[in-house]
């Protein structure tokens, strides 16, 4: 017994034996520090803010509004109203001011996106997935204001645009050599899932 204790596959396999054991009890760790609840709470309280600001601008201000209001022609505004004006055939229309407010609302709304699909995978069988959730943030590597329409397919897929994706995405836009460049995202990185939301949100 004393010799398989000592053999140099066992040396070799104790350290990374505790190494799987530390990176487990931080996914462990992870898992069970979210608390969806309060993350819900705290994020429809952002979007709240957001539209509060929006509606206190855009509504009522003065006598005159309040009369158009009454006879039924003030116009309405609905969240839909609000991220429609972020379409690539309306925002220019958007002075900057607005077009950042619109965004930090739309930004807010994938957030609570987020937590709710979070909170679908919550059961032991979707640990992965989990884990893939919550070290993704949120605009990680790139700024929706730059590129809104990226937050766009963010809304209409229920996603996250990843880090390496945007990393990638970014490369194919304007390469760093300036010149022609083969880019590669690895399997796992959502390269299908993305690809057949956008098709069909193309196709609709």
């Amino acid at each position: 017994m004393g010799d398989i204790c000592t053999s140099p596959l066992q040396q070799q396999y104790s350290p990374l034996l505790q190494k799987s054991k530390i990176a487990h009890a931080k996914r462990r760790h992870i898992t069970s520090s979210v608390d969806v609840d309060q993350e819900f709470r705290r994020t429809s309280t952002m979007l709240d803010g957001v539209w509060g600001r929006i509606i206190e601008c855009l509504g009522v201000l003065c006598e005159k509004d309040r009369i158009l209001a009454r006879a039924g022609l003030w116009p309405r505004l609905s969240p839909r109203d609000i991220l429609d004006k972020l379409a690539i055939s309306q925002r220019s229309l958007l002075s900057e001011s607005w077009k950042e407010e619109f965004i930090k609302y739309a930004e807010e709304v994938t957030m609570v996106q987020r937590v709710c699909r979070i909170s679908r995978l919550t059961t032991p069988e979707y640990r992965a997935e989990l884990e893939r959730e919550l070290s993704n943030s949120g605009r990680i590597g790139w700024d929706a204001m730059s590129y809104p329409d990226w937050l766009l397919i963010e809304l209409e897929t229920n996603i996250l645009i990843r880090q390496v994706q945007a990393e990638i995405a970014i490369e194919m836009l304007a390469p760093s050599s300036g010149e022609n460049t083969v880019v590669q995202l690895n399997m796992g990185e959502g390269k299908s899932s993305v690809r057949r939301r956008t098709c069909s949100i193309n196709n609709d």
